[in-house]
């Protein structure tokens, strides 16, 4: 599963690429990178999440070094390199969160539980009540 799911990032940027960086330069790079942002943002997360390195390798090589060879612009730089870095670091990112979720709900603030699962009665789903 995980590859598929590099490989739908990699079928993103692919069309992406052609259809957003190819051709006349009437958007400027700045423009392209955050069409890029917030049309990719979904797929780029869940491909970082299973393949951080390959997701980070493909974003360079084909978005963030051909906008930063188009146009040199140290906010660009500044922002591609953190795109990169953010993909990169999102599984640590998300283990932290996950634990201090989790610490958070095995101890509450008083020594006790801080949740308590109870089964609902009137369906399967499990009803989780803060106490």
């Amino acid at each position: 599963q995980s590859d598929d799911v590099v490989r739908s990032m990699r079928n993103f940027v692919d069309g992406f690429v052609a259809r957003e960086m190819r051709g006349p330069k009437g958007s400027t790079a700045s423009i392209v990178f955050n069409l890029f942002v917030d049309r990719g943002a979904e797929v780029i997360c869940a491909a970082a999440a299973v393949d951080p390195l390959a997701t980070v390798s493909y974003v360079a090589l084909n978005v963030t070094q051909p906008l930063l060879a188009d146009a040199r612009c140290a906010e660009l730089e500044a922002r591609c390199r953190d795109l990169l870095q953010g993909i990169e670091e999102l599984p640590q990112s998300v283990r932290q969160v996950l634990q201090s979720l989790a610490e958070a709900a095995s101890v509450g603030g008083d020594g006790s539980l801080g949740l308590d699962q109870t089964r609902a009665h009137e369906g399967s789903d499990a009803a989780v009540v803060c106490s």
